[in-house]
């Protein structure tokens, strides 16, 4: 049967280059032999129960195992301790599950195209040297337009929305998905700007305070969808490609919902 070691070495054909620095192994045997891989977005205590009730050895998650967020692949050696994270790690020993993270790859070969044609961007208007950087151009529309098809594509009955300018015709966007609106990635989104100056309007997947006014200070609207929703699509493309790729494995994709509602 397979190894984890083998999808490694799979993804790393399709991108032509090896896995990054924060991907591969975070728990358990990478050379055991597996018969079952459960892929979510959040290694959560739910989703790796989930894993076990699947009989599966193989948890693959696309978010980081531990808190806090390891920005430089490395992790505080007392945060082995906060109380989120043993019960992760307990949840996983107990169960004899292998857990390995697999973040910009599966980002690279399906997540960002994924969430652009959820949202109906195809046309490119600029574009740079990477994946990722593209500022997409649609029919002009108007924005209210816009973020009721934003709610329709997602399926999001609310989301969160700046209005500095109501009745602005949409005409380039950029995608800052998943965490790349946040405060702690605004160098994404100046690079988009470097692309094309004239955007109206970013939706994004996860985006803050202090993300929201580095676009609205710039009268460029901003429409949040979540995290999650931003890459759940992507990540149970890449699961599908997986069984597809090993058959002989039993694949199963957990949907993340967005963690807040609207009260």
């Amino acid at each position: 049967m397979p190894t984890p070691r083998d999808i490694y070495a799979w993804l790393e054909q399709l991108k032509g280059s090896a896995l990054n620095a924060d991907e591969g192994a975070m728990f358990g045997d990478p050379s055991r032999e597996i018969t079952g891989v459960t892929v979510c977005w959040m290694p959560s205590p739910e989703n790796i129960r989930r894993c076990a009730d699947n009989k599966h050895e193989l948890l693959i998650h696309h978010e980081a195992m531990l808190y806090p967020y390891p920005f430089e692949h490395q992790q505080p050696l007392n945060a082995l301790h906060w109380y989120t994270n043993t019960q992760r790690l307990e949840s996983l020993g107990c169960a004899n599950i292998t857990a390995t993270r697999l973040h910009g790859t599966i980002d690279q070969l399906w997540i960002f195209q994924a969430f652009a044609e959820q949202l109906g961007l195809s046309r490119v208007a600029a574009a740079g040297r990477e994946y990722h950087h593209r500022v997409f151009e649609i029919d002009p529309i108007p924005y209210e337009e816009l973020i009721a098809r934003v709610k329709q594509a997602t399926g999001l009955p609310t989301l969160r929305a700046t209005s500095i300018n109501p009745d602005r015709l949409v005409r380039k966007i950029g995608m800052p998905w998943g965490g790349m609106g946040l405060f702690v990635n605004v160098s994404y989104m100046q690079d988009l700007l470097e692309l094309a100056r004239d955007i109206d309007v970013m939706i994004a997947g996860e985006t803050d305070n202090y993300g929201f006014r580095f676009c609205t200070e710039l009268g460029i609207d901003v429409i949040e969808t979540s995290h999650e929703i931003s890459e759940n699509i992507g990540l149970e493309r890449f699961a599908a490609a997986l069984k597809k790729q090993f058959p002989q494995i039993d694949v199963r994709f957990i949907e993340e919902q967005c963690i807040w509602r609207a009260r």
